[in-house]
């Protein structure tokens, strides 16, 4: 060790070439691991991810034709939809609830992002948001919202319940009160393949921004999916539904707490681990979704709030 450092003092006094070259590697590894390139960050996803300043393009908006998702069923669905499209600025920070056709939705903790807008403007209008949560450049939540700006006709939206039936979920729980046709909520398992993960045009285009701006886009999702439908007295309904895409990640390595196969639900008995992700999921989800329905029907009170009602599992640093 002694003589490994004599030699290093005496290179450092006597070669000033390679004192340079010692220096600026230095420095660039430094700006390496606090400026990341998105190549970088898909490697090491634990850096810090300055996306968020640096990814954001302009407001824009244009006027395009999607096919409606699921919900909208029957003769709408079989034709294109005048879709306004907005993509905001990544850089832009939402905490506490967003506002869909006058309605007002609670989030869960954290600081999200605006990934996407969008509005049908046909005789079904609904209103489009999609948010990102980031830690550490590592990506803990995707919350895709819709809500009807108006009522639109009780038959096109029933099918929308339909996620919340499924034996496949890892928890289905519905409430009902005297306005809602139904409130339901759905934790599963949804997993991204392909340029089409989604039945959703909207939140394929969404993922698609997020996967060009070089966001680290995790293999698969515990998703909270939330359908609230409210009939009014003329026979039509006003309709909000939420799918919160949760990554479960460890919150050190940024990496699946499990591989896959593992998130399945006949295999969670045997991988603990998972099973101990998912029973914090079941246990959150149906307060949030209690809060959820409360908001909608604007009868919340905001001072009654449940103690950690708006922390998922992926919230803050609290694992």
């Amino acid at each position: 060790m002694t003589r490994f450092c004599s030699a290093f003092s005496a290179l450092w006094r006597h070669a000033p070439l390679w004192r340079l070259c010692v220096c600026l590697c230095g420095i660039s590894i430094a700006l390496a691991v606090f400026f990341p390139t998105h190549t970088l960050t898909k490697l090491a996803p634990w850096l810090p991810n300055h996306a968020l300043e640096t990814a954001s393009q302009p407001n824009n908006t244009h006027n395009t034709a999607l096919r409606p998702q699921a919900s909208n069923s029957g003769s709408a669905a079989s034709h294109p939809m005048p879709v306004h499209l907005q993509y905001p600025d990544l850089a832009e920070t939402i905490t506490g609830h967003i506002t869909l056709g006058n309605h007002t939705l609670l989030l869960p903790h954290g600081a999200w992002h605006p990934v996407l807008a969008a509005q049908i403007t046909d005789n079904s209008p609904y209103s489009f948001l999609a948010l990102i949560r980031t830690e550490l450049g590592a990506v803990t939540g995707i919350l895709i919202a819709q809500a009807t700006e108006q009522p639109i006709p009780l038959e096109q939206v029933m099918a929308e319940t339909d996620v919340c039936h499924d034996d496949r979920n890892y928890l289905n729980n519905t409430l009902t009160t005297a306005q809602a046709v139904e409130d339901c909520a759905a934790l599963r398992l949804i997993t991204l393949h392909g340029p089409t993960p989604s039945d959703s045009p909207f939140t394929n285009e969404a993922i698609a921004r997020l996967n060009v701006m070089g966001f680290p886009i995790p293999p698969l999702f515990v998703t909270a999916q939330w359908r609230h439908i409210e009939a009014t007295n003329d026979g039509r309904a006003q309709v909000g539904t939420i799918d919160f895409l949760i990554p479960p990640l460890n919150p050190q390595t940024h990496q699946l707490l499990a591989p896959p196969p593992a998130w399945l639900k006949d295999a969670l008995p045997s991988h603990p681990v998972s099973a101990h992700f998912v029973a914090r999921m079941k246990k959150w989800l149906p307060q949030w979704q209690n809060i959820l329905q409360a908001s909608f029907e604007d009868q919340l009170d905001d001072t009654a709030l449940p103690a950690g009602a708006l922390r998922d599992p992926m919230a803050g640093n609290e694992h």
